[in-house]
């Protein structure tokens, strides 16, 4: 991480610390229930198959030539799948966050976009969802989560593409899909986030959906990305953690953003 990308993440965590707000200060019904049953939510260990699976990972020296959007504190240009499983992954609190989403919306289709080794699928795996659809472009990767699924035995509720992702949600909106919650944790570009957004919002649920965007402080374009769309959304509600941004659809929501401590 070069010397200006720390201090824009430092300046940024100053700025959501300043500005993050709790229940104490949330007064639409909704929201304040939202965050105090999903986001305050407690947050629970792994279950001893995904622990033991991801411990097989950070001991697995494979090379990925390329791991596009990583999302995490990788710098260089190849990793192997060791550095990913143990800094490159959605941590396990922003992944039980989205669980608790799934779950407190009863949630029964899921779209992923970026799914690298795997771990924030299976973890998923864990809420009520019917199916999860995740979307990998990387050779090595997909190699890697597919092992990971078969292992776990979830082969029957995960839909894993190898393709781009953008080839993917064209096909989807061609075809008509429909999904409860979309998380985008690939391409961590302001172009790319914009370009996938337009998609997005043709598949997800209208009435009652949730668009997760991960790392919306990772770089000045990510955050220039979610500001522009957060800003002009004015389908439901917008939720704002450090790390995340969340779009909630609901035309009966009185529209707002709030900055929310987590």
């Amino acid at each position: 991480m070069d010397l200006s990308t720390a201090l824009f993440r430092v300046k940024r965590y100053v700025i959501y610390w300043l500005q993050c707000v709790d229940q104490h200060s949330l007064q639409a019904p909704y929201v304040f229930e939202l965050y105090n049953e999903v986001f305050r939510g407690v947050q629970k260990a792994d279950s001893s198959e995904i622990a033991t699976a991801l411990h097989q990972l950070q001991s697995d020296h494979r090379e990925v030539p390329t791991q596009s959007g990583a999302g995490s504190s990788l710098t260089t240009k190849k990793y192997t799948v060791s550095q990913i499983a143990k800094h490159g992954i959605t941590d396990l609190r922003h992944a039980q966050l989205i669980q608790r989403i799934i779950d407190y919306h009863a949630f029964s289709t899921v779209l992923e976009l970026g799914a690298s080794i795997g771990v924030n699928t299976i973890r998923l795996c864990n809420s009520s969802l019917h199916s999860i659809v995740t979307v990998e472009r990387n050779d090595v990767l997909i190699d890697v989560a597919s092992e990971l699924f078969k292992k776990l035995g979830l082969t029957d509720r995960i839909e894993l593409v190898h393709a781009d992702v953008e080839v993917v949600l064209r096909d989807f909106v061609k075809q008509k899909r429909r999904f409860g919650l979309i998380f985008l944790d690939a391409n961590h570009t302001y172009e790319g986030t914009l370009a996938y957004s337009e998609l997005m919002f043709r598949l997800v649920d209208q009435n009652h959906g949730v668009v997760v965007f991960d790392d919306i402080n990772w770089s000045s374009g990510m955050r220039r990305a979610w500001d522009e769309l957060s800003k002009k959304f004015d389908k439901g509600v917008v939720l704002e953690t450090y790390q995340m941004g969340f779009l909630f659809f609901n035309p009966r929501l009185q529209r707002g953003k709030y900055i929310v401590d987590f």
